[in-house]
């Protein structure tokens, strides 16, 4: 019999860690549904070392703030949970990779740097999220959060295989006014993207959020680092002077308006950026539609799926492999209802060995099959008493009051008959 232990938080089973940082990790889930209704998602959750009051109001912060961004090309958050001590986030799963990834990918081939339309769309689409995020209002004030994501870099980008492109990871983000009210001068953030502004810890506005958009922009058109150093200070001070090369001595093949663009959005003057996402995704989308006018998503789709081929297949198998976890042909034992040391409660899902998953649903395996813990499980197989008609007791005053009504009807049934056989007794003596 096969068997693996999974660990489970909540009403979700965490089937394979994605990925881990200094504040938290990201785990692929499955919710356990009723009659097995489920979907795959995203579970992130703190780390033990930092559970508690500040690591608590983190969390709140992103998922107040993430949760009212409902659009395309950013990463839903569904739910902010709490289970035995530990608080995790209920995120939306793409199924795909990170931009970072594409690139480490590409990095040392011959074929290092993307192809311009590639890059085009993929600023596009961040511009477009960024614009929705930074006009968002609050779900229930209508106010508008002009929310600043304040780390906009590869590694928070996710491109699934489906040519979708999505912001992820608005843990460090603030609206700005409460920037503008904390003032702390605290610098957060990927030091390679950041904005002059950002980098020397002054007040940021929403424009702070696109000079990160257009140093990715360089750095893909480029095919190389903008502000990145192998020393954390020598990054932090390129990115605070913002010297920004001519991007034609790294790609003399560059269109003119790619270069208008990217100086631009690279400005040192905030006056002089782009204000707004949208107006730098209108001018990336003029381009695409007058120098690619045939370049579509699905286009992007196939070169994701052609370069990430044997991931995708990889990562397909598990996805089939795991959609069996608490499906029809699997049987699941709790082995600790109880988290030790704030960790979620382990369980084991055992494949019940000859029984495919279509067998067991061709076989109608009972429904108990469904539910988690021997204590359910024991609960359905226990007959179900049959219920027996309870009796009441009459009160004297209402059998008194029945009696009399029936002495009543008695005797006005005695008079009508005496009236009727009187009637009939004198016809008859004429």
């Amino acid at each position: 019999m096969n068997s693996k232990t999974y660990k489970r938080i909540g009403e979700f089973i965490l089937l394979e860690k994605l990925n881990s940082g200094g504040m938290g990790e990201v785990w692929l889930a499955k919710s356990v549904g009723a009659f097995n209704v489920s979907r795959f998602v995203a579970i992130k959750m703190t780390l033990n070392h930092l559970q508690g009051v500040k690591a608590a109001q983190l969390f709140m912060d992103e998922a107040k703030l993430a949760i009212n961004l409902q659009h395309n090309n950013i990463v839903s958050v569904y739910d902010f949970k709490v289970e035995k001590g530990k608080f995790y986030l209920v995120m939306e799963y793409v199924h795909g990779t990170s931009l970072q990834q594409l690139l480490e990918k590409r990095k040392g081939t011959d074929q290092s740097r993307l192809p311009l339309p590639i890059i085009i769309f993929i600023i596009r689409e961040i511009a477009l999220g960024l614009d929705y995020a930074h006009h968002c209002t609050d779900r229930w004030s209508q106010k508008p959060l002009q929310l600043i994501h304040r780390d906009i870099s590869p590694q928070n980008v996710l491109i699934s295989y489906e040519g979708n492109v999505k912001i992820i990871d608005f843990g460090i983000a603030k609206s700005k006014d409460k920037i503008e009210q904390t003032g702390d001068g605290i610098i957060k953030g990927n030091c390679s993207y950041m904005s002059p502004e950002q980098a020397s810890g002054q007040p940021l506005d929403l424009t702070s959020d696109l000079f990160s958009l257009g140093i990715i922009l360089w750095e893909l058109v480029a095919n190389d680092r903008l502000f990145y150093a192998e020393d954390l200070y020598a990054t932090l001070k390129n990115a605070r002077e913002a010297n920004v090369p001519d991007i034609r001595q790294f790609n003399p093949t560059v269109p003119a308006e790619i270069v208008r663009i990217i100086h631009k959005t690279l400005s040192v003057d905030r006056n002089a950026r782009y204000r707004v996402g949208r107006d730098l995704a209108k001018d990336l989308t003029s381009f695409l539609s007058q120098e690619f006018a045939s370049f579509t998503q699905n286009d992007f789709a196939i070169f994701m799926k052609s370069s990430f081929a044997t991931e995708e297949k990889e990562i397909s198998e598990k996805i089939k492999t795991y959609a069996e976890v608490i499906n029809s042909g699997w049987k699941i034992a709790e082995e600790d209802d109880e988290a030790q040391n704030n960790e979620p409660a382990e369980i084991t899902i055992e494949l019940i060995e000859g029984i495919s998953a279509d067998e067991a649903s061709n076989k109608a395996i009972d429904l108990k099959s469904l539910l988690v813990g021997q204590e359910a499980f024991s609960a359905q197989k226990k007959p179900v008493p049959s219920e027996q008609p309870k009796k009441t007791k009459v009160p004297i005053h209402v059998l008194l009051k029945r009696a009399a009504d029936l002495l009543l009807k008695s005797v006005f049934i005695f008079i009508v008959i005496a009236i009727i056989y009187f009637v009939f007794f004198k016809i008859a003596m004429r």
